[in-house]
């Protein structure tokens, strides 16, 4: 998972390292930090795009975090999960992710039709991906 820059409220650090744990039996999760975020502008552009994990040479698929992207339910999501070996979800700062990044992304989700700020994204997407790993693995969480 790539995100702008570092959680700073500790409640969602605490939620964040709390998921971290529960999804260690099932997957590795890596968190990446953009120090500057995801660069707008076309200069800067090609130098953020260089810190996204290639997913792709590892057979698994880039997902932008966008607010137009597609909604999907838990179960959904978890068959969206079945079997990649990895997928990279990237979130953006406060002004979101820069066009290009969405446009060469392999999908784009949607959390809610509702804004939260990076960090509450971050904290949301890490609980959505352990609620998938259970319903992938028969576990009562999801219900």
């Amino acid at each position: 998972m790539v995100s702008a820059g570092k959680v700073k409220n500790r409640f969602v650090a605490d939620g964040i390292e709390e998921y971290k744990k529960r999804i260690s039996p099932f997957a590795r999760l890596e968190l990446v930090d953009l120090k500057k975020g995801f660069s707008r502008d076309s200069r800067r552009g090609e130098a953020s795009r260089n810190k996204v994990p290639n997913s792709k040479a590892r057979g698994g698929l880039t997902v932008a975090l966008h607010p137009a992207g597609r909604q999907v339910s838990s179960e959904e999501f978890a068959e969206f999960l079945r079997g990649r070996e990895a997928v990279d979800f990237l979130i953006g700062g406060p002004e979101g992710l820069p066009d290009h990044i969405v446009e060469s992304s392999d999908i784009s989700l949607s959390l809610s039709k509702l804004t939260f700020t990076g960090e509450l994204s971050k904290l949301i997407l890490i609980e959505q991906i352990y609620r998938a790993l259970t319903i992938l693995n028969n576990r009562p969480y999801h219900r």
